[in-house]
């Protein structure tokens, strides 16, 4: 299963076969047990919002969108906190669902 990391609009995790731990970058093996071989799950892209930061001043020549730009990390449903840019979110608690505009995920409110 492929993610949006690899040009497929989806955001992804890893879990454990043993153990069942669920985390959000690919690993060779669980960083809890150390079982080798985790299986790579599909989220279903929705969750709630952790926290919520503006950014007014990017790094040089990294690709970004224009500034101010937000950007937020998110409890998915499954639970797992990924980081992503933000479309119209305005408050911690806040239930977003995933998108990919650009190619990179973007968290709006769940409708």
């Amino acid at each position: 299963m492929t993610d949006w990391t690899a040009g497929e609009p989806q955001v992804c995790f890893d879990e454990c076969r043993s153990c069942a731990r669920r985390w959000p970058l690919p690993r060779a093996a669980c960083p809890h047990c150390g079982t080798p071989d985790p299986q790579r799950r599909g989220a279903a892209g929705t969750g709630t919002v952790a926290a919520l930061t503006v950014v007014h001043r990017a790094p040089e020549g990294a690709p970004h969108p224009p500034t101010p730009f937000a950007l937020v990390l998110v409890d998915l449903d499954e639970g797992v906190r990924v980081m992503g840019r933000a479309a119209g979110v305005s408050a911690v608690g806040e239930r977003v669902a995933v998108g990919f505009p650009d190619g990179v995920p973007s968290f709006a409110p769940a409708r």
